[in-house]
C-alpha cells in the first residue's frame, strides 16, 4: 500500500477490484502470471481514474470558465446599454443646459436692451428738463430784464403820457374850434393837429 501512496495512485481504487490472492497448490509460474495480470489491470485502473478525475476537474474548470466567459460577456452587455443610455441622457440634458443657457442669454440681452432704452429715455428727459430749465432760466432772465426796463421808464413814459395827454386837448380844441369856425388853412410848416 506505501508503494502505491508513493507511486501516486490511490490503493483503495486497487482494492474495489478485489485483492490479490494466490490459490493454493498452484505453481509459481502461473501464479505469477495471474499477478502480474491482476497487477497490472490495478495500476491501469488507477492510472485510468487519475485520468479520469483529471478529466473531470478539466471538465468542471472548462465549464466554470465558459459559465465566467458568458456572465463576463451578459455584464458586458449591460453596461454597454448603460453607458449608450447614460451618454443618451447625458446628451439630453447638454442640448437642455445649452438651450438654458441660449434662453437666459436672451433674456439678458433683452434686459440689457431693456435697461440700455430706460437709460437713454431718462437721458432724453434729463435733456427736456434741462431744456425747459434753460427756457425757464431764458424766460425767468428776460422778465427780469422787461420788469428793469419798466422800471426805468417808468418816469419817460410818464413824460410820454403826458404829453400825448396834451396832445388829445389841444386835438379836441382844435376840433371844437373847427366846429365853430369856417375851415382855415394851416400857416405853412405847421402840420394840422387833429
Amino acid at each position: 500500500m506505501l508503494d502505491m501512496e508513493r507511486a501516486g495512485l490511490n490503493p483503495m481504487l486497487a482494492f474495489q477490484q478485489g485483492g490479490a490472492s494466490t490459490p493454493a497448490g498452484s505453481t509459481a509460474g502461473g501464479t505469477a502470471a495471474r499477478m502480474e495480470d491482476t497487477l497490472g489491470k490495478g495500476v491501469s485502473t488507477a492510472v485510468d481514474a487519475l485520468r479520469l478525475k483529471k478529466e473531470v476537474a478539466a471538465t468542471d474548470s472548462q465549464i466554470d470558465l465558459n459559465n465566467a466567459t458568458e456572465a463576463a460577456k451578459k455584464a458586458e452587455k449591460v453596461l454597454t446599454e448603460t453607458n449608450a443610455k447614460k451618454v443618451v441622457e447625458d446628451t439630453k440634458k447638454s442640448i437642455a443646459e445649452t438651450q438654458a443657457a441660449k434662453d437666459m442669454s436672451a433674456k439678458l440681452r433683452s434686459e440689457t436692451g431693456k435697461a440700455q432704452m430706460d437709460t437713454l429715455y431718462r437721458g432724453l428727459e434729463l435733456d427736456v428738463l434741462g431744456s425747459r430749465a434753460g427756457a425757464i432760466k431764458s424766460q425767468s432772465a428776460f422778465e427780469k430784464e422787461k420788469a428793469d426796463i419798466d422800471r426805468k421808464m417808468v418816469k419817460p413814459d410818464a413824460v410820454v403820457n403826458r404829453i400825448r395827454n396834451f396832445l388829445d386837448t389841444v386835438n379836441s380844441a382844435g376840433d371844437l374850434n373847427r366846429q365853430n369856425s369856417t375851415p382855415a388853412k394851416p400857416p405853412i410848416g405847421f402840420p394840422r393837429m387833429y
